[in-house]
């Protein structure tokens, strides 16, 4: 069986483009929900911690969790959050970080999320509109990690993702 988080890991280092104002854009949305925040913030899917290392140098308290075991905060699965009821003052979700789940564990997300949260806590969450993301996906694209490949399809209007483990 593949690890998750190496694969998530891997592929994000392979196809992640990132520029200095985009991150520079999103840090600033942060601060902007986050500051006066009394209490930790969580980002959800941290990576490299592009978002939560400004955060700290600005003042603010962020924890992060990510299943890549390279990854700048804990590790962790967003769907078992490893962290106690009530914990955090905030969360924040970046690029889609905690939405490459299928419904059923998209659902388990937002309830350990949900869970980790204290009663008035602050959300911030960006997600990719999916017409979007679609346009860019002219014909099937697929990355191969170990023994893992992931193939991207367009079908009818619908994105289709296919996973396939062992020998290719």
């Amino acid at each position: 069986m593949v690890d998750a988080g190496k694969f998530w890991g891997e592929l994000f280092r392979r196809t992640e483009v990132t520029t200095s104002v985009e991150t520079a854009d999103e840090v600033f949305a942060c601060r902007w929900v986050f500051t006066g925040v009394d209490g930790e913030i969580l980002d959800l899917g941290c990576g490299d911690g592009r978002h939560m290392h400004p955060l700290r140098e600005a003042g603010i308290d962020v924890r992060g969790v990510d299943f890549d075991e390279a990854a700048a905060g804990d590790r962790g699965d967003m769907r078992a959050l490893p962290y106690a009821d009530g914990r955090f003052a905030g969360a924040y979700s970046l690029r889609n970080s905690a939405f490459g789940f299928d419904d059923t564990d998209l659902t388990l997300v937002w309830r350990e999320l949900a869970r980790v949260m204290a009663p008035g806590a602050r959300l911030l969450v960006q997600q990719t509109r999916i017409e979007w993301a679609l346009k860019w996906i002219e014909k099937p694209v697929t990355t191969v990690i170990g023994a893992t490949a992931e193939t991207v399809r367009l079908d009818g209007g619908r994105m289709v993702i296919e996973r396939r483990n062992g020998a290719l």
